[in-house]
């Protein structure tokens, strides 16, 4: 991810009246003037990284319906911070709002990272791929100062493998799960085929692996459970879409610190599916 230079961004006027408020206020000597430091935006993990579990930084994530999920950390926490402000584009150099989001909201739990899941409709795939958007964040403090932005973080959402709960089962020993997918010239675009993740009840990565296949509307997927290393229990299965970073590369245009080389920035994941052996 990048810091760019001065991204035009609208903030919402209850939030601008609050800041002209504070700004021309009285100064009674009590309200700290000193920002909050700017948040970090968390590294991606790599698709085809054996160390990629659990995943962090920003992904595609489909808990609860198709989105992208942003993390990120604050290295110096104030003690009267009191939350989160997030921006998002999908153009770089202009247009970022804030998104509607409770700033507060981040801080419940006191979570050892924070994250957002943006399920905006419009950054859904149309046909099979949506509009990239871009994000940045600040951090707020109880006296409503606003710290300097994180860097640049950038994501694509991808057409989201189809499986239902009766297209993964065990029988004979054998692991199968079937999903559809609707193909066109998605070479072009980088499409580099797919990645079955499973994982146990605990959420423990068991088995991954990234599948090439000759591509058809509908993927089967075959593998001898003793292959699979897993013991008998219950466990749930996911199939992500992946991209190569070439269509990552090409166009963001920019450098972004926080993805590694090679690493995607477009993608999709299918629903969790469990199965029981």
């Amino acid at each position: 991810m990048t810091s760019e230079p001065g991204p035009k961004r609208l903030v919402p006027p209850a939030l601008a009246l609050l800041l002209l408020l504070q700004a021309c206020g009285e100064d009674t000597g009590d309200l700290d003037r000193e920002a909050p430091p700017a948040p970090v935006m968390l590294v991606k993990t790599c698709d085809g990284d054996p160390a990629f579990w659990p995943e962090r930084g920003v992904d595609a994530d489909a808990a609860g319906g198709m989105g992208i999920r942003l993390e990120w950390d604050l290295p110096e926490e104030p003690e009267d911070l009191a939350g989160f402000l997030v921006y998002r584009s999908t153009d770089l150099d202009e247009g970022f709002t804030l998104l509607d989001v409770d700033p507060g909201r981040f801080l419940e739990g006191r979570p050892p990272t924070y994250f957002l899941l943006d399920q905006d409709p419009s950054l859904r795939p149309v046909s099979f791929r949506g509009p990239r958007a871009w994000y940045f964040v600040q951090a707020l403090d109880a006296d409503g100062n606003v710290g300097t932005p994180s860097d640049t973080a950038s994501y694509r959402l991808w057409a989201d493998p189809r499986l239902t709960p009766g297209s993964v089962s065990v029988a004979d020993d054998t692991l199968r799960a079937s999903w559809q997918y609707e193909f066109v010239d998605y070479f072009a675009y980088g499409f580099r085929g797919f990645r079955v993740v499973i994982v146990d009840a605990a959420g423990v990565l068991s088995w991954a692996e990234e599948i090439q296949f000759n591509l058809e509307p509908q993927m089967d997927f075959l593998r001898p459970v003793p292959a699979l290393g897993l013991a008998p229990g219950s466990y749930r299965l996911r199939v992500d879409t992946i991209v190569d970073h070439v269509e990552a590369a090409d166009s963001l245009q920019v450098p972004v610190r926080s993805n590694p080389s090679g690493c995607s920035l477009a993608g999709s994941e299918s629903y969790w599916i469990s199965f029981t052996f």
